[in-house]
């Protein structure tokens, strides 16, 4: 009761302030990048900032966040759409603080999002909104039409991308299609399985490069994540690799990043709310 009135309080002050959580997305061009690997940490890292975190899992019926946590969840979004359970109840906590909405895995068949469902979603995320400081999606590999329509609502768009030539080129696509939409939030890159701080420049100011010259878009690196075997041995272990070892250096370098990304990303543009929520809509009824 004392946290339900807490949470209360908190909406109703932000409510009054006009404050909402940012919409942060992280993509990839292709899948088997280390996506999901990334936002987990990057989640926890923004909690220790003392930000209030809410992680969905968007490869809604083949989510794996929860595996690299070392989660059970007990209810994912599926128990919303079969209405066993309201929206609040399918947060579950994780580690370091942040909330998580499971995606669900192992479905039999395709979700379906009727009009009633979509329309609840819609009320309780606008009232969600006021209780965090951010909201992130990882969302599953690809570029669907549907998927473009609900990132072009995102206040922020992170992409993830390798050295390999295919992971450069599929971020590429993946960005030309949000900027030909003229998408209006921001864009940043994030490196990953980098060898060195130097093969983590070429490969994105490569990419930069490109964007500027081809797109005119001039697109922020945050950092990199280095190949750490850090990584690979709390992957196994499902321990999120921020926590497995707190002085490796993707641990290190996943804090930087954070810091990077508070200290630059500006707050949520008025009516911004208002736009994802339409574009999640859309998004859900292509579904």
């Amino acid at each position: 009761m004392h946290d339900q009135a807490e949470k209360l309080r908190l909406r109703l002050r932000r409510q009054t302030e006009g404050k909402t959580a940012q919409t942060v997305a992280v993509i990839s061009g292709k899948g088997g990048v280390g996506k999901s690997n990334f936002i987990l940490n990057f989640a926890i890292s923004l909690s220790r900032q003392g930000r209030r975190v809410l992680l969905f899992d968007m490869d809604i019926g083949m989510g794996n966040v929860h595996l690299l946590a070392g989660l059970s969840p007990k209810t994912s979004i599926v128990d919303f759409l079969t209405g066993a359970c309201s929206l609040p109840e399918i947060i579950e906590k994780g580690p370091e603080s942040i909330s998580f909405i499971s995606g669900g895995s192992g479905l039999s068949a395709p979700l379906k999002w009727d009009p009633e469902k979509i329309a609840e979603l819609q009320r309780e995320i606008r009232q969600l909104m006021f209780e965090y400081d951010d909201f992130l999606f990882d969302f599953g590999a690809g570029m669907q039409e549907e998927t473009v329509r609900l990132l072009l609502g995102m206040d922020h768009v992170i992409t993830i991308v390798t050295p390999e030539v295919t992971s450069i080129m599929d971020a590429y696509s993946a960005m030309k299609l949000l900027i030909l939409n003229a998408y209006g939030g921001n864009l940043y890159l994030v490196g990953n399985r980098m060898k060195n701080e130097k093969e983590n420049f070429d490969t994105l100011n490569r990419l930069q490069n490109a964007l500027s010259r081809f797109l005119h878009q001039k697109v922020p690196v945050l950092g990199y994540l280095p190949e750490d075997a850090f990584v690979v041995q709390a992957a196994k272990l499902q321990i999120p690799f921020l926590l497995y070892k707190e002085n490796g250096k993707a641990a290190k370098n996943v804090r930087i990043i954070a810091e990077r990304f508070t200290g630059t990303a500006s707050p949520a543009e008025a009516g911004g709310t208002g736009r994802f929520l339409e574009r999640l809509k859309d998004f859900l009824s292509r579904k």
